[in-house]
């Protein structure tokens, strides 16, 4: 892992960093309301909502702003610490070390007024994730997570998920299909068979649903610069049966 955290490291250092939206993402906008709904309660009831690899993505105010309490992992602290400057936070961020992991309580203006709502930063090797930092979850939103791993490590990843994701809970999963890029590389962001997703998560509990599924060629021109030639993005909704 030591080699992808430089790598992204290094990608925040340099502000290389074409992956982070300037807008909420549009797929949440969009089924959010899917991977809310949980047959209990209400979609806007307060829900517990993890961000995994979340870099500073507006998707978490956003969904601060509707009364959820959200936890976003990442791995670079300056990832967060963007955020914090982006955001106009000017209330203390308040900091404790939780399972060997840096678990930052980041007082947005969007949790205020709201009980329960509020944003949490984890800031550590998301593979050591667990229920000991902060609980489980009844939700989580991955638009830029699993595509951006080592392929090699989607089992181990997809264990974290089942761990912490409360039984009931569901996520809503972005993932993208794509034939590589120039010079042979693979990714960042890398591409998932359909088939991976389903043999990934139906054996840890999970129904698998696709979505949507839409060819982004048309819509983003740096996949055809960067040499793609085909590119495709999907959406799932995995629900956690036990």
């Amino acid at each position: 892992w030591s080699s992808w955290a430089d790598f992204w490291a290094e990608k925040w250092q340099k502000n290389e960093i074409g992956f982070h939206l300037s807008e909420v993402h549009p797929q949440l906008v969009k089924y959010g309301n899917l991977m809310l709904d949980d047959g209990v309660s209400a979609p806007y009831f307060p829900k517990r909502i993890l961000i995994p690899l979340c870099g500073k993505t507006l998707d978490m105010p956003f969904l601060v702003s509707q009364g959820h309490e959200v936890t976003g992992v990442e791995l670079v602290r300056g990832a967060m610490d963007d955020f914090v400057k982006e955001q106009g936070v000017t209330d203390d961020v308040t900091e404790a070390d939780k399972a060997g992991m840096l678990v930052a309580n980041v007082p947005i203006k969007e949790a205020k007024g709201k009980q329960g709502a509020g944003l949490k930063f984890v800031i550590g090797d998301f593979f050591k994730f667990s229920k000991e930092v902060n609980g489980t979850y009844d939700a989580c939103f991955d638009r830029g997570s699993l595509v951006a791993i080592d392929p090699a490590l989607r089992e181990q990843y997809a264990d974290v998920l089942a761990r912490v994701v409360s039984k009931g809970g569901r996520i809503l999963l972005v993932t993208v299909e794509h034939g590589g890029f120039r010079n042979g590389k693979k990714g960042p962001p890398f591409s998932v068979p359909p088939e991976q997703v389903e043999s990934l998560f139906v054996k840890r509990g999970f129904k698998v649903e696709s979505l949507m599924r839409e060819d982004r060629m048309p819509h983003e021109p740096s996949w055809a610069a960067r040499g793609a030639e085909t590119f495709h993005e999907r959406t799932w909704l995995l629900t956690k049966l036990k």
